[in-house]
């Protein structure tokens, strides 16, 4: 998906006379979490969308959601079954654009930044040039698995793709530097010098029970019963 192209789209077909404040706000959200993991299909909690747009509470995320589909800007589809997040597939404007300037002109629009700007009289709001060409996201891989690595003693790299994607997952959950660190101080408190101190490593760490084990009260005594399993590695 090329970010710029659909925001230009979003604009040419004035989307924003068609759309609540807070259907556009979702929307934008949707669309840079969409680009930040290369993917049409993403599964944004509700607290993470309601902390990107500024939304009140679940009500008003949920008519906004409504909104954006039933315009076919995005189709969705509920965990809240099985208490997972639900799954969004961004449709996109690009490929409605390109059917409109066919039909009245035989040709294909030029969506370029020039173009946003020849329409909006400014740059596409939030977008930073730089990182969405280059596909720069930044997101602190040679930082955390260095603090890793100097914390358990080991050598893991923080160029290996499943390192990666490890840590993009929790990263686009909402997670931070500190959060990772905080989690990897815990556990490292908790299983060095024990049995446990083989699963000291990305996949166990900053797996789906990342936030359980942020969140863990105390941790520091290696002693302590430890009720912790490693299903998580089986789900990578």
């Amino acid at each position: 998906m090329n970010l710029i192209k659909e925001i230009c789209a979003y604009y040419k077909l004035d989307m924003p006379g068609k759309l609540s404040f807070t259907a556009q706000s979702l929307y934008m959200s949707l669309l840079y979490i969409a680009n930040e993991v290369y993917s049409r299909d993403i599964t944004p909690s509700n607290g993470l969308l309601l902390a990107r747009t500024g939304i009140k509470d679940v009500k008003t995320l949920e008519k906004a959601r409504h909104e954006l589909i039933d315009l076919k800007l995005i189709s969705y589809f509920s965990n809240a079954k099985y208490r997972l997040a639900g799954k969004y597939y961004i449709i996109g404007l690009q490929g409605q654009l390109v059917e409109n300037f066919q039909n009245n002109s035989g040709k294909n629009p030029e969506d370029t930044q020039e173009n946003f700007r020849g329409i909006s009289g400014k740059k596409p709001p939030h977008i930073q040039e730089k990182n969405i060409k280059e596909n720069n996201i930044t997101i602190p891989y040679k930082e955390i698995i260095t603090y890793l690595n100097t914390k358990t003693s080991s050598n893991y790299k923080h160029t290996t793709a499943k390192n990666q994607d490890l840590i993009r997952a929790r990263w686009n959950d909402g997670f931070t530097l500190h959060d990772f660190q905080k989690v990897i101080d815990k556990k490292t408190n908790q299983w060095m010098g024990t049995d446990s101190e083989q699963y000291l490593r990305p996949v166990t760490l900053f797996g789906t029970k990342f936030e359980s084990y942020l969140n863990q009260k105390g941790g520091s005594n290696p002693n302590a019963p430890n009720n912790d399993n490693y299903d998580d590695e089986i789900m990578f």
